[in-house]
C-alpha cells in the first residue's frame, strides 16, 4: 500500500446526508460563505474563530437564555472570553430528565421517556407504547389523577408464562392475578394524570395501615437512610392474629456493635420530627443482614409474610434472594410469637 492510497472513502450519498454537508449548505445560504473543500472550511474555522463558533451556535440553534453579541470577545490564551454575557438554562436545553419504571418480572417498562412529549417535575412523561397500563380502584375501575393499583389490562410478549416448580400455576396466579382476575396487578401504587404522565408511589402490597392511616415505607427510608450509623434498614407493618398491629424497623448498623439504644432512640426521634408520630416504629431491631432481591430491592412483602407465619417456601423463593440466610431471623421471630 502506498502512502497516498485511500483505505476508505464515503459515498456521495453519505456525504450529502452528513451534518457537515448540511452545515456547509447553511453557511452558503445564511452567511454567503462558499467552501469547495474541507481544507478551505478548516482554514476559515481557524482563521476567524469568532465567526466560526457563532455560526456553530446559530446552526445548532443553541437556545440561549441571554444571547451574546459575539462568540469570541478576547482571543488571549489563557484568558479567552467566549460568548460574553450569554446564559443558558440547562434544565431547558441540555438536560432531559427521563425517569422510567418497569419490572424485571414482566421484563418490560411501564412508563418512561418519550422524545415528543414535555417533561414535568416528579412525573414520568408517558406510558410506553404497547403497554396497556392503568391505575385501578379497589372495584377494578380505571381512575385518573388519583392513586390506584398499577395494572396491565392487555398481554405483553415479555410477560412470564409460569413460575418454575409451580405445576398448577397457583403461586403465579396468586402473585399477579388474584386481585383482578385476568388482569396483571403489579403491586405498586400509581397515578396516571389527565395529560398522560405517570407517577409511581411505591409498593401497594407493602403499604402499612396503622390506626387507620395508610403510610408508605419510603417516607421512613428517606429519613433513616441518611443516618450515618445505618447501613441498611427495612420496615414492615404486620397485622397480628389477635387484631393488633406491629410495625418493627430492622436496622443493620454501619459498624459492628453499633446497634445501641442511643441509635434506636435517635432514629425514632428523627422519624417523629421529620415524618410524623404515626410513622414511629414500635421497635427498632438491630440485625447483621437484611435480604434483598438480586436487583437490590428491599423485600418487604416476603418479610411481612414470614412474620405472619407463612412457611418460607411459600413466602419467597430463596434462590431469588441475595442472602437467603438473612431470612432465617424472620422465621425465628414468627416462631417465637413476635409476628
Amino acid at each position: 500500500m502506498t502512502a497516498d492510497q485511500q483505505t476508505w472513502a464515503p459515498s456521495p450519498e453519505a456525504i450529502e446526508r452528513s451534518a457537515l454537508a448540511g452545515f456547509v449548505r447553511w453557511l452558503r445560504t445564511e452567511r454567503g460563505l462558499d467552501f469547495g473543500t474541507y481544507a478551505q472550511l478548516w482554514s476559515w474555522s481557524t482563521a476567524d474563530p469568532d465567526a466560526f463558533w457563532q455560526a456553530i451556535a446559530d446552526f445548532f440553534d443553541v437556545p440561549f437564555h441571554d444571547r451574546a453579541d459575539r462568540a469570541l470577545a478576547d482571543e488571549r490564551m489563557p484568558g479567552a472570553v467566549w460568548f460574553p454575557g450569554a446564559t443558558l438554562n440547562y434544565a431547558e436545553c441540555a438536560v432531559w430528565v427521563g425517569p422510567a419504571s418497569g419490572g424485571t418480572d414482566i421484563a418490560s417498562g411501564f412508563a418512561g421517556v418519550v422524545p415528543t412529549e414535555p417533561s414535568r417535575a416528579g412525573e414520568m412523561q408517558a406510558r410506553q407504547l404497547g403497554v396497556a397500563m392503568e391505575a385501578w380502584d379497589p372495584e377494578g375501575r380505571p381512575v385518573v389523577d388519583e392513586v390506584g393499583e398499577l395494572v396491565v389490562t392487555r398481554p405483553l410478549p415479555s410477560m412470564p408464562l409460569y413460575f418454575w416448580d409451580d405445576p398448577d400455576n397457583a403461586r403465579y396466579l396468586d402473585a399477579y392475578f388474584s386481585t383482578y382476575p385476568g388482569v396483571w396487578r403489579h403491586g405498586d401504587w400509581v397515578t396516571v394524570s389527565d395529560h398522560g404522565s405517570v407517577t409511581v408511589h411505591g409498593r401497594s402490597d407493602a403499604t402499612m395501615n396503622r390506626l387507620g392511616v395508610r403510610m408508605g415505607s419510603a417516607e421512613i427510608y428517606e429519613v433513616v437512610d441518611q443516618v450515618a450509623g445505618v447501613r441498611d434498614c427495612l420496615v414492615v407493618g404486620v397485622e397480628l392474629a389477635d387484631g393488633g398491629y406491629w410495625m418493627p424497623l430492622f436496622v443493620v448498623p454501619s459498624e459492628t456493635g453499633g446497634g445501641t439504644s442511643e441509635l434506636a432512640a435517635e432514629l425514632k426521634q428523627l422519624i417523629r420530627a421529620e415524618v410524623s408520630p404515626r410513622h414511629v416504629p414500635d421497635e427498632v431491631i438491630f440485625t447483621s443482614a437484611l435480604p434483598h432481591t438480586m436487583t437490590g430491592k428491599r423485600m418487604e412483602v416476603p418479610v411481612k409474610r414470614l412474620l405472619q407465619g407463612v412457611p418460607l417456601d411459600q413466602a419467597v423463593n430463596p434462590s431469588a434472594v441475595d442472602d437467603p440466610g438473612a431470612l432465617d431471623q424472620f422465621v425465628a421471630l414468627a416462631r417465637a410469637g413476635r409476628g
